[in-house]
């Protein structure tokens, strides 16, 4: 989609609101370089700073003053302010100054007026006042910056009084109360900055992503190549890549062979020999040869940016645990202006304070009651949980995945490609009906030629040896059965056997896939073959169940071979063979005995049963666009050990949420019986609330480093 006020044909993201609900336009004077995700990264040296940061998918908007690089760069989201942390410093030593001129205070001329606090309050009170006043006065709603800022705006009252005369011993104990907003002011800041900063580390994983692709491509057009910047391929063009550079797009090899190395895309450090017709992915390092490919898909849409914006758009979706917070600190904030009203009349009716001290005391509520580490106790959880996955290709679509996967009890695997190897091979094939081995062999390598299904490939790889494969005129996926194929006025059928047939029979009891062969119905041959199970799996496997999670295989391969596999991994239950749609009763049935179900799989046939059980994992789907949307979470890779750290890492985010709801209140009340008999006062009430906000924040941080070990 073109930005009507861009000259240059960018593209804007696919979601127009940025990080803080902006609305991304381009503003470019000359399109430069690529992003990996969404359109690109975009760059403009017009002149004028009019950028913004893109959201969901939008890639990197920089617009420049005049220099690549230069002032006005506006981060989308990982990079940080430079500016806010010169705030901080700045605002750290004038409240230090403050906090010494509080000793001395004849040392200063026309003080509280000279209070070096006031540069603090400047700085930080600033912004809060503005987000007080936006939400209150436009967006009609009662935020945590109206608390503050009316604590603040109490410290300012009691400046005032005390300036004038009226408070006479009933002091904070220290200074000015300017002292006292700029120290509220400069935490609630500093907060801010480690919140940000958790979040900033969260999304290492997905900066790293778009790192890896190449800023320009060689593209070829008419027997002529060209340079252009690799944001700017389109699904159809030819791009050309040269040994040891790195794929720009999802391209299949039209030409040439190499070794691939995608451990970027699936997490193998293997590399993988790649030849005509042969697809790669965008971030795929070319090791050895030239290549000539033909991109599948424009720059934007490649896998590596799919999997990027997956991660990104977590970030934006609330965990139901979140939301719950959100509405409950919605309800605490007015209740803190309430007992602050209350705790003013009350001290002076009950306890004999002075107006003024009473004050003091309501000033000191409202800042304690402040729910700011209620309010972040789970989004920085979440945060972190999400970039922890992220950083072992761990995918995870939204927070509420993350907290459905910490409360499963039973998970159920498909066999194919999840617990097998993705690569399988025909160990033998016997004809029948007459046909040859050459023409079966050139028509079932037709069939299976754009099957991305690790039998369809087995079996297109065994064909390929025998006889070239005849390109059909049309195929047609049967999920969860096989594949038809139309040549000319021939139709041919891979799929599941019919019982009786003898060789079909003893495939199955040598745990082999037996697949079946007809040529305009008539049985043509039977393949039989083999996959063996992924390293990881029996210790991914074992893992769960020391978790208490209770493991079975559904399958719709033959029994014997999904028994064979279960015998492999230890895995106790197997359901075999079933289809789709019996995939589906059979998760149902464990959710109506109240078991919370995780369904891991990789294929199309899965996508139903990702779809309906409580959460779902795709594994290494790279390969399969279905899968990866049915699923909640993806694992770009086959270490299958990845499961049980994802619900390890779940269970741990939920603990730590919890942790910091319940210290962050009992904090709150507590200080507020404190504040009611006047044991601690403004200074130290805003010192305990943004201790308790950084508690919390560092406290979600540890999850960032959390190693994929298990346990508590």
């Amino acid at each position: 989609m073109k930005d009507e006020n861009c000259e240059n044909g960018c593209r804007r993201p696919d979601n127009e609101n940025g990080g803080e609900g902006r609305r991304v336009r381009c503003c470019h004077s000359e399109p430069e370089a690529s992003g990996a995700r969404g359109g690109g990264e975009c760059r403009c040296h017009a002149g004028k700073e009019r950028g913004g940061s893109g959201g969901k998918g939008g890639g990197h908007c920089c617009c420049h003053s005049g220099k690549k690089g230069g002032a006005g760069c506006c981060s989308s989201g990982g990079g940080g302010d430079p500016r806010h942390g010169l705030k901080l410093w700045i605002s750290a030593a004038a409240v230090a100054l403050s906090f010494l001129a509080g000793e001395y205070p004849e040392s200063l001329p026309l003080y509280p007026l000279t209070d070096p606090a006031w540069v603090a309050v400047i700085l930080c009170a600033a912004p809060i006042f503005r987000a007080a006043g936006r939400s209150f006065f436009i967006e009609r709603k009662i935020t945590s910056p109206l608390l503050v800022s009316l604590a603040m705006a109490g410290a300012f009252a009691l400046q005032i009084a005390d300036f004038l005369g009226l408070e006479h011993g009933a002091g904070h104990g220290h200074g000015s109360y300017i002292f006292v907003a700029a120290e509220i002011a400069f935490l609630m800041s500093l907060g801010e900055w480690l919140e940000e900063r958790t979040v900033r580390k969260s999304r290492m994983g997905i900066e790293s992503l778009a790192k890896l692709l190449p800023k320009t491509a060689t593209v070829k057009t008419g027997g002529r190549e060209e340079e252009i910047p690799a944001g700017e391929i389109r699904k159809g063009q030819t791009v050309c890549v040269k040994a040891h550079s790195i794929f720009p797009v999802d391209a299949r090899i039209e030409s040439g062979s190499t070794s691939a190395d995608e451990s970027s895309i699936t997490g193998e450090s293997v590399p993988v020999e790649k030849s005509a017709g042969d697809l790669v992915y965008a971030g795929t390092a070319n090791l050895t040869g030239y290549v000539e490919a033909v991109a599948v898909k424009d720059a934007g849409d490649s896998e590596m940016s799919k999997l990027a914006r997956l991660v990104e758009e977590a970030a934006g979706k609330k965990a139901p645990i979140s939301r719950a917070a959100d509405r409950w600190a919605a309800w605490v904030i007015p209740s803190a202006i309430a007992a602050a009203v209350v705790v003013f009349f009350l001290s002076h009716a009950l306890l004999g304070t002075s107006w003024i001290e009473s004050a003091i005391r309501g000033v000191t509520i409202l800042v304690v009651f402040c729910p700011c580490a209620f309010v972040l106790a789970t989004p920085t959880a979440i945060a972190a949980g999400l970039g922890n996955a992220a950083k072992r290709g761990i995918l995870v679509k939204s927070g509420g995945a993350l907290e459905t996967l910490a409360g499963i009890t039973k998970a159920f695997f498909d066999k194919t490609g999840t617990l097998t190897e993705a690569r399988m091979r025909v160990e033998t094939f016997e004809t029948s009906g007459g046909f040859e081995r050459e023409e079966i062999a050139s028509l079932a390598g037709g069939a299976e030629m754009r099957s991305e299904h690790p039998i369809g490939r087995a079996i297109f790889e065994f064909a390929a040896g025998i006889a070239p494969a005849k390109a059909p005129d049309s195929t047609n996926s049967l999920v969860g059965v096989g594949v038809e194929a139309v040549f000319g006025d021939r139709k041919v059928s891979l799929e599941k056997p019919s019982s009786g047939s003898a060789a079909a029979e003893k495939f199955k009891g040598a745990g082999l896939t037996a697949v079946a062969m007809k040529i305009d119905g008539a049985d043509a041959a039977v393949f039989g073959i083999s996959d063996t199970p992924r390293q990881t799996a029996k210790a991914a496997v074992e893992e769960l169940g020391r978790m208490g999670i209770e493991c079975a295989i559904i399958s719709g391969d033959n029994r014997a071979a999904a028994e064979k596999i279960a015998g492999a991994v230890s895995i106790p239950k197997v359901y075999a063979p079933v289809l789709p749609a019996q995939k589906l009763e059979i998760i149902s049935a464990a959710q109506r005995e109240g078991r919370k179900v995780c369904m891991i799989g990789d294929g199309v046939n899965d996508a139903p049963a990702l779809a309906q059980a409580d959460s779902s994992i795709a594994v290494a789907s790279l390969k399969n666009d279905i899968a990866i949307e049915s699923a909640q979470i993806s694992i770009a890779g086959s270490d299958l050990t990845a499961i049980p750290h994802a619900v390890d890492l779940s269970r741990a985010t939920m603990r730590t949420i919890k942790a910091n709801i319940i210290f962050s209140i009992s904090l709150n009340l507590t200080s507020v019986v404190l504040a009611f008999f006047g044991i601690i006062n403004p200074v130290v009430g805003a010192l305990i609330h943004n201790a308790s906000s950084v508690c919390v924040v560092a406290n979600s941080a540890r999850l960032l480093g959390r190693k994929p070990s298990g346990g508590a």
